[in-house]
């Protein structure tokens, strides 16, 4: 199953409260499948363990097999094709966008879509590759950040891992 960013954020505010571990676990699975509680309960109990297994996994994915990946220069998201920007010394980082970044790293898991929206470049596919949008408005942001949010989590993490060290050495 696909993990998003969105979902990847919805799971791991679940995973930070204060329950038991089965309730904890109802919360995570019915976040990952979108199953109300009834549909829950009358879930066979292989299935569910099955799906407590996969999030489980995710998680444990975040520890070990993602620091091994590499980050993508274009991703397609919600439908649309963005370029990230990894150099922070060249356009399109600027000033405004470097500081919007400093912001968002307080709070980097909750804000990894705008910190993905801050290193995008929309990008548009022509015959022979990819090439910028032109005139595109850069204080679109918000949109740009609502796309990010369907972004593949793995490629999220590498993408982020990779900017990060840049951006924390600066």
């Amino acid at each position: 199953m696909k993990i998003t960013i969105q979902k990847f954020q919805e799971l791991y505010e679940i995973s930070k409260y204060e329950l038991e571990e089965m309730d904890k676990s109802i919360l995570l699975v019915k976040a990952l499948t979108g199953m109300n509680d009834l549909e829950i309960e009358e879930m066979p109990i292989r299935k569910y363990n099955k799906i407590c297994k996969e999030v489980n996994q995710t998680f444990q994915m975040v520890n070990d097999k993602m620091l091994k990946g590499i980050p993508k220069n274009i991703v397609r998201t919600n439908g649309k094709w963005y370029r990230l920007n990894y150099d922070i010394a060249k356009p399109p980082m600027s000033a405004g966008r470097y500081v919007e970044v400093a912001s968002f790293s307080e709070d980097i898991i909750g804000n990894l879509h705008k910190i993905m929206a801050s290193m995008a470049t929309p990008m548009k596919f022509v015959g022979y590759g990819f090439k910028p949008i032109k005139n595109h408005n850069w204080s679109n942001h918000d949109q740009i950040a609502n796309d990010m949010l369907f972004m593949d989590f793995k490629h999220a993490f590498h993408a982020g891992v990779f900017f990060w060290a840049v951006f924390s050495k600066s």
